[in-house]
């Protein structure tokens, strides 16, 4: 008997702080022409706070040559504190000066509209996970073979528990200037605090799975690797809403039996053959079934939804493998997926809530992706080049409005069926990498180029009317030295190329366009939006002990 057991413990702490000035401007707001128009500026302070703990002690048992087990039990706490952010808004006019010909600006002033006032808000949670795992494993001699036979399962619990507290305040007296320091200001509270948010709750989730699988051979060269794996979940909360807020107290259970099968054929020493079918499932996110809703962030009204269930996909793959030296490779490959109730975050008019727009997640039905993938890497003693393609056709159909003018000429609409593909799906991504790799100095540089193409960011309610993200290139540089045996100093630059995020509606738009010619490039896009990060640089050195 062969028996080892092995202790790991982590602790990782991450903070963040931020203060950040975001301008925008008003197409049609204040406007008198060219130039002109309301300016919006919010201000936010805030801080963010991430505490991870985990241990996990294991044990591998060799019973016999023929059996073994192994083993698993995990303790871990992860706590995320976002205390007291602080976020304002105030508004300038630029207007024309008819005296010079040229423009002015007027001051800031405070904007005590709703939504629009000064907020402090403060959130977080504490995650806490046990979870044990076990595998049996069996390898007798059969049919001349020796055959794989594993059996297992795993059980976690979570407990999970949030806090959510806001405010908002108004200026006292309403009409105040802005110069620079809020502290300059006086206020009163408008909205004080929300104890009853449904964002303070408790929640807990248990997730039963085991599984059978088996391996072996069949004409010598084919390899067979099959099983299935069931699942039961189960996720339940209680939150501090009143009992008119639908789903503030739920429950959500539901089983799967999640089959595979892989297939490789060796067709000689350095290529293979590869045919995999296999079912999966995507879980509900926590926070994606709360039913809170109110603005947050960038100003979207959000709302959770506590009716959202669980994807689903079926799952088809083929590969052609060919491996010519130790590190080079070559794969092309085919997929075809079918997703039922995939989860998207769509703008969708709530009729729980007033009948209004709300950016939540949904399902939609369902969406298949149909693509090709091309892999390669390639290496000229230490130089390397490494490659990667994804063609990807994705479809789904979803609901959305259409507003026309009826015949007596009133504002009316309609329902109609859109295909598209997936939120976040791109049709074509592709990335190149220029390598260099010295194992007697320790050297390794890799130099990458990443193209995305358009997708969809944001999904509307209303008809062709998405937002999508513009297809971008990304270049980044990253450069490890060792300098004594376990000590390495490294540089990563990202975004080399200062790559914007910019979002646009594939449509034409003629106030847009009258107001702002540079907005709409052409006839059948206008910019909604564009964010510049510029490049970041990150040095520094890392030991380690084995």
């Amino acid at each position: 008997t062969d028996n080892t057991l092995s202790f790991y413990a982590a602790f990782m702490d991450l903070q963040e702080r931020e203060t950040r000035t975001m301008v925008d401007t008003a197409l049609l707001l204040a406007r008198s022409g060219p130039g002109t128009g309301r300016i919006e500026m919010w201000n936010r302070t805030r801080q963010r706070i991430s505490n991870i703990f985990t241990t996990n002690l294991q044990g591998n048992h060799q019973i016999n040559p023929s059996f073994a087990l192994d083993w698993s039990a995990v303790y871990s706490e992860a706590t995320y504190d976002d205390p007291d952010m602080a976020e304002f808004m105030v508004i300038s006019e630029r207007r024309r000066d008819n005296e010079t010909g040229g423009f002015r600006q007027t001051d800031w002033v405070y904007d005590n509209t709703n939504h629009r006032g000064f907020f402090r808000r403060w959130l977080g949670n504490s995650d806490r996970d046990i979870a044990g795992y076990l595998n049996l494993e069996y390898k007798p001699q059969l049919f001349g073979q020796e055959i794989l036979f594993k059996v297992g399962g795993m059980y976690r619990n979570k407990e999970r528990e949030n806090y959510f507290d806001r405010y908002r305040l108004g200026t006292s007296p309403t009409f105040q200037t802005y110069k620079g320091d809020v502290t300059d200001n006086t206020f009163n509270v408008v909205i004080n605090g929300s104890p009853n948010s449904v964002l303070n709750y408790e929640l807990t989730e248990d997730v039963l799975g085991v599984y059978f699988m088996t391996r072996f051979r069949l004409f010598d060269r084919l390899q067979v690797l099959t099983g299935l794996r069931y699942e039961n979940t189960e996720m339940s909360w209680v939150s501090n809403a009143p009992p008119t807020v639908e789903g503030g107290i739920g429950t959500i259970e539901y089983n799967e039996i999640l089959p595979h099968l892989h297939l490789k054929y060796e067709l000689d020493e350095r290529q293979n053959l590869r045919l995999s079918y296999f079912e999966s499932m995507s879980r509900q996110g926590y926070f994606e079934i709360i039913p809170y809703n109110f603005y947050e962030e960038d100003q979207f009204r959000e709302a959770g939804n506590p009716n959202l269930k669980h994807a689903y996909a079926r799952n088809l793959d083929m590969r052609y493998e060919f491996f010519p030296g130790r590190l080079d490779q070559f794969m092309i490959g085919a997929f075809w997926k079918e997703i039922d109730n995939p989860i998207e975050t769509a703008v969708v008019r709530r009729e729980d809530l007033a009948n209004r727009l709300f950016l939540t997640p949904q399902n939609f039905g369902t969406a298949t992706n149909v693509g090709i993938e091309v892999d390669l890497i390639k290496y000229f003693n230490r130089f390397g080049v490494r490659g990667n393609y994804t063609f990807t056709n994705s479809e789904i159909t979803s609901s959305k409005i259409v507003q026309f003018r009826d015949e007596e000429g009133s504002l009316a609409s309609r329902i109609e069926d859109q295909t598209r593909p997936l939120q976040g799906q791109s049709k074509h991504l592709g990335n190149f990498s220029l390598l260099y790799k010295n194992l007697s100095t320790g050297t390794d540089a890799q130099l990458a180029f990443v193209y995305t193409g358009r997708r969809i960011a944001y999904i509307s309610a209303f008809k062709d009317n998405d937002q999508w993200q513009r297809a971008f290139t990304q270049l980044d540089f990253s450069f490890d030295q060792r300098i004594i045996p376990g000590l390495v100093a490294y540089v990563k630059v990202n975004n080399i190329l200062n790559t914007p995020f910019e979002l646009e509606i594939p449509v034409s738009n003629e106030k847009a366009a009258a107001a702002e010619p540079h907005l709409q490039p052409d006839a059948h896009r206008v910019l909604s939006r564009s964010d510049l990060f510029h490049r970041t640089f990150l040095f520094g050195v890392r030991y380690s002990i084995l």
